[in-house]
């Protein structure tokens, strides 16, 4: 256990808030016999011992948008060159292509096609990529799902109807605000009538589950508007409903543009956050394991859940795609993916069974984990596996206990992945990174005293 508070401060603060582990710092540039070699080291182990309910999972990163959000931070840009858009398309193909061959072995469990907007894409390209990927790759027999992302103002019944003719059961969709003024602000151009009539209209036809994304803490927004507007967004009853804090991050346009957000904006998205729990729940929704909150277990995005209960691993098409091939190699799409001389680009870090045991951690303890579906993908009990670890988080108060549920209780973002990087990043990758970092590090600053600057209330 590193005792290095100030390194690890430093790592807080520096390192991305995401749950990448081992950190893309240390990733390694890959050669494309290298990951075709490791996935065909999946396919050797898969109904093995370590791999017995192993889960297959395709992603597809469609990063192109009708125009870029204020609050984003996902690896996305604004495309209405439809020549541009093609050449990506006709490139993805191409590496469906490539791969089916060496994975035409494994069932695929799950679809998630995301972005970006998919959406935004013309429909003969949407559906030239569906056909491709049912023509290369094997569906499990009785149990997949099909989650595609949108947004509510690319939509219209002709995509809609090709949707739902391919197979897809999850229509994931961003709505973020009702509100007029903010929706100008942020850069979307739906109204709150366009939303209910995709909803409707994709309930008509027999889109399976609907998932709806909202917004607390949005630039112009007032605790009555926000209100109204989440009001109305419940009462077209999604089966999930995620509502998300707005943190501007160095990547967003928000900061980007040189915008500020003060404690007095803080202090309202927190009102925001417990006035719009409390709405989902007097609805009658409930939390849903490894999801958000739903009205039922199955509409829950199966893809990410599977990568908390079970083996799995998932083949990332297109730039900035992450891939994982379980307790091996986790690899990243680069953004020069296509547009380099052999087609593609990777980087990326080999992973044995305790690095991987270590990344499964740091991604669940703050929603919580069973403690039998880590069994069930490592076969050890965590909590001998990891005894210290759990001993410290119990002694200062940090660990709940509830069952089989295993959880780290945190007042705030900064002091999760504090003790993240404090007791599960392994001495290996703290070695690793503090080379890595030699000449940044400086032992003689304060570096919680910076994180404390920006500290982060949402949690």
């Amino acid at each position: 256990m590193n005792l290095d508070n100030n390194f690890i401060y430093f790592l807080t603060e520096r390192l991305t808030k995401s749950n990448v582990y081992p950190p893309l710092e240390l990733a390694q540039n890959l050669k494309r016999e290298d990951v075709v070699k490791a996935w065909q080291d999946l396919v050797s182990r898969v109904g093995q011992d370590d791999y017995r309910d192993h889960s297959f999972g395709l992603y597809l990163h469609l990063p192109f948008c009708p125009s870029k959000c204020l609050f984003c931070s996902c690896p996305s840009f604004v495309e209405n060159n439809p020549v541009a858009i093609k050449k990506y398309v006709d490139s993805m193909v191409q590496e469906i292509d490539f791969f089916s061959p060496f994975l035409k072995d494994l069932e695929v469990k799950t679809i998630w096609v995301g972005g970006g907007t998919p959406s935004h894409l013309p429909l003969e390209l949407i559906e030239k990529i569906i056909k491709n990927i049912f023509s290369s790759f094997k569906m499990h027999k009785t149990d997949w799902q099909f989650n595609f992302e949108a947004s509510p103002q690319t939509l219209n019944p002709p995509k809609l109807n090709l949707l739902k003719e391919a197979g897809v059961s999850r229509l994931s969709m961003g709505v973020q605000s009702t509100f007029g003024k903010v929706l100008s602000k942020i850069g979307r151009v739906q109204s709150f009538d366009n939303v209910a009539g995709v909803v409707n209209y994709s309930r008509k036809i027999g889109i399976k589950h609907i998932n709806l994304d909202y917004v607390a803490g949005l630039p112009g927004e007032s605790l009555q508007s926000f209100l109204r507007g989440f009001t109305q967004i419940i009462k077209l009853r999604p089966d999930i409903i995620h509502l998300f804090a707005f943190h501007p991050t160095a990547d967003t346009r928000f900061i980007k543009e040189g915008n500020e957000y003060g404690p007095k904006d803080v202090e309202q998205r927190s009102k925001m956050l417990k006035l719009g729990e409390k709405i989902i729940r007097s609805a009658g929704y409930k939390e849903i394991k490894n999801e958000s909150w739903g009205l039922c277990y199955e509409a829950r995005n199966m893809q990410d859940a599977a990568k908390k209960e079970v083996p799995c691993s998932v083949l990332g098409l297109g730039k900035f795609a992450r891939s994982n091939i379980s307790k091996i190699l986790h690899y990243k799409n680069t953004p020069l993916h296509y547009d380099h001389a052999a087609g593609y680009e990777y980087v990326g870090c080999y992973l044995d069974k305790a690095e991987e045991m270590r990344h499964f951690l740091m991604g669940s303890l703050r929603g919580g984990f069973n403690v039998s579906d880590f069994k069930n993908i490592f076969n050890v009990d965590p909590l001998q596996e990891f005894a210290s670890e759990f001993e410290y988080l119990s002694n200062f108060n940090k660990l709940k206990i509830e069952g089989e549920l295993i959880r780290m209780m945190v007042r705030n973002t900064n002091e999760y992945h504090f003790l993240c990087k404090k007791l599960f990043y392994s001495e290996n990758v703290l070695k690793r990174l503090r080379e890595y970092f030699k000449d940044i590090y400086d032992q003689s600053n304060d570096y919680k005293l910076l994180l404390d600057k920006n500290f982060d209330t949402n949690f």
